[in-house]
């Protein structure tokens, strides 16, 4: 794996981290290419080469993945509960 595309996975994992931590200031351009030490530029292009999709349409799709799964995840619980009340477990 090349140098840039170790910061791209590097670029992502913080990406999922800050979306955990709902840290939505970190989530702009502008630091995330501050963090990498590259122009927003050349990070949104070379973004968009790699993934084929540009970094504000990744990131909004990673926060709309991770609602998901809260929601399914809330669901169960919630759904797991109310089977106890009638004895389903």
């Amino acid at each position: 794996m090349n140098e840039w595309a170790r910061s791209i996975q590097a670029l992502v994992d913080e990406i999922d981290r800050c979306i955990k931590q709902q840290d939505d200031d970190a989530l702009t351009l502008a630091r995330l290419s501050e963090r990498m030490s590259y122009s927003r530029f050349y990070v949104s292009r070379q973004f968009r080469a790699i993934s084929g999709m540009q970094l504000g349409e990744y990131l909004r799709n990673r926060r709309l993945a991770f609602a998901l799964c809260e929601v399914r995840d809330s669901e169960s619980k919630q759904i797991g509960r109310a089977c106890v009340g009638k004895e389903w477990f």
